[in-house]
């Protein structure tokens, strides 16, 4: 795990060295986030910026970590959590993707441009509250 944080780390170093003239990252670093919209475009495989595709990937690979954190903690405190995925349902950094798609594709076109200029944690916790509501 920690050997996985490390070398996360040092290509977040090399990617921020390397391409920190670029437009796409000045904006991302005003806002410290990515709109959806943004997010989508940007981990698109028609995106030819492999610089911009491993640092989305890694921000959002935050974001999960992140979600799976907050959910472990609220479960270990007894108190609700905000989704409940199955213990033998095991998701990987598609999968999460492929669902934020597929919430964002059963939107009304009034809602998906909302959904747009969303920050993307909060399309990924909203994505995994429907997907996994947990019993009441």
């Amino acid at each position: 795990m920690m050997k996985n944080i490390i070398s996360m780390l040092s290509l977040f170093v090399i990617v921020f060295s390397v391409k920190a003239d670029d437009n796409w990252l000045v904006k991302f670093t005003k806002k410290n986030n990515f709109t959806y919209n943004e997010f989508i475009q940007i981990i698109d495989e028609n995106n030819k910026d492999l610089y911009q595709r491993l640092f989305a990937a890694g921000y959002y690979s935050g974001v999960i970590n992140g979600s799976r954190t907050l959910n472990a903690v609220a479960n270990f405190e007894g108190i609700p959590t905000l989704y409940c995925i199955p213990d033998e349902q095991r998701i990987g950094f598609e999968s999460y993707v492929n669902f934020m798609k597929l919430y964002y594709s059963t939107l009304n076109s009034e809602q998906q441009k909302i959904v747009n200029d969303l920050p993307i944690e909060i399309v990924h916790l909203r994505t995994l509250k429907d997907n996994f509501p947990c019993k009441k």
